[in-house]
């Protein structure tokens, strides 16, 4: 990953312009492109996903057994 030049970093006119360009793509793409764009692929969102449900799931669990 490139460093930010630090003349951008606390450019806030830089920031609300990268904000505007990242809603316009993601209020533009499909549910498969911001899943390939956030995780790579489809496959590693599904994944990732179970995973966290996964874990939820054993928290939930365990917190109903110790009460």
């Amino acid at each position: 990953m490139v460093d930010l030049n630090k003349k951008y970093i606390d450019d806030i006119k830089f920031w609300e312009f990268v904000n505007e360009e990242f809603d316009s793509v993601a209020s533009n793409s499909t549910l498969e492109e911001l899943t390939e764009f956030a995780f790579g692929s489809v496959e590693e969102a599904i994944k990732a996903f179970e995973s966290k449900n996964q874990i939820e799931n054993e928290t939930e669990f365990k917190k109903e057994n110790i009460l």
